[in-house]
């Protein structure tokens, strides 16, 4: 049975898209997001203990409360945005690493090969195989297909654009759908 080929240029947006959507790169968002959250409620809770603790007679409580809870919303917001920013620019870091070892003059130039009968990928011109298996996860976005193969301590990760061999493409994805390949959709 022949192959089904992809043969793309990927720019340096495409890898950034790659890397944000590790698995591993969700999995910190969603853990930076639920411990500043907790921080952020612990500190608020403490603060109405001790105001209320301390309270002055002749004060009014509800401006008291009203900036607190402001206060409060602001450092919860900069919490996360700070972080957020961090997270973002390391990515970025890491996807110009990886497309700076592939890439010439600004473009890289990407060859991804699918065997049905082997059920495998092949990738680059080094046809490096990633074979389907339990261990593979697909995300769709806007734009791209992106392949993730997660094994121990072992990543594989590639991409396929929508806009290469459209008909191609919607067939590879309705094979690895029925072998249980799990597609993710993060167009959103």
């Amino acid at each position: 049975m022949n192959p089904i080929k992809f043969e793309f240029q990927a720019k340096e947006k495409d890898y950034i898209k790659l890397i944000k959507y590790l698995p591993v790169n969700r999995l910190l968002y969603r853990l930076q997001f639920i411990l500043i959250t907790l921080a952020t409620l612990v500190f608020l809770c403490y603060a109405v203990y001790i105001i209320a603790r301390d309270f002055i007679e002749g004060d009014n409580p509800f401006i008291v409360y009203s900036i607190l809870i402001l206060f409060t919303f602001i450092l919860w917001f900069i919490n996360l945005w700070i972080p957020r920013k961090i997270i973002n620019f390391r990515i970025k870091q890491k996807a110009l690493q990886i497309f700076n070892r592939y890439s010439h003059n600004g473009v890289s130039d990407e060859l991804v090969e699918y065997h049905q009968d082997q059920n495998l990928f092949l990738i680059g011109k080094a046809k490096k195989e990633v074979p389907v298996d339990q261990y593979f996860d697909i995300y769709e976005t806007k734009d791209h297909y992106l392949f993730y193969r997660n094994k121990e301590k072992i990543a594989e990760r590639f991409l396929i654009p929508k806009d290469v061999n459209p008909d191609h493409l919607k067939v590879l994805i309705s094979r690895l759908k029925s072998q249980g390949v799990k597609v993710t959709d993060r167009s959103r």
